[in-house]
């Protein structure tokens, strides 16, 4: 299920670093597969693959004050190759039972179409509204 799901699922160390990021996830990050992006991101910081590092800190004390994120939290990270990609994310933290954080485990899904397709229906509804507030006609919906 891990490997053949259609969601990008990770498990990540507390000091930075991945466990496990499966197949979905490495495609995400714009690898050729897991293997390639543990060894190439080795070490990396989690607050590096986000556009916005305070959102990254932002993340970390949500998780660490309800010990999990579970609304879809949208954001943008970076590929290899440097571009971004909105994503929705969902994680929480796994602590051990003297309550130390053992790891973070967490699934996102690639949105950037989803962001791209609000985005134009915006610049729509914006450019349809200034139409009608400018137009010197009449204007009448019948609806059926």
């Amino acid at each position: 299920m891990f490997l053949a799901a259609a969601e990008g699922l990770y498990r990540s160390l507390p000091d930075g670093g991945w466990i496990d990021v499966n197949p979905a996830l490495a495609r995400t990050f714009g690898y050729d597969s897991p293997a390639q992006m543990l060894a190439e991101t080795s070490g990396a910081r989690a607050s590096s693959l986000y556009a916005d590092p305070k959102h990254c800190a932002r993340l970390f004390a949500v998780l660490g004050s309800s010990r999990a994120v579970s609304k879809n939290e949208r954001a943008q990270v970076r590929r290899r190759d440097g571009s971004l990609v909105w994503i929705s994310e969902n994680a929480r933290m796994v602590r051990d039972a003297e309550g130390r954080v053992l790891f973070y485990e967490g699934s996102l899904f690639d949105i950037s179409e989803q962001i791209e397709a609000e985005a134009r229906l915006r610049q729509s509804e914006a450019l349809y509204k200034t139409l009608i507030e400018n137009c010197r006609d009449g204007v009448f919906l019948v609806l059926q």
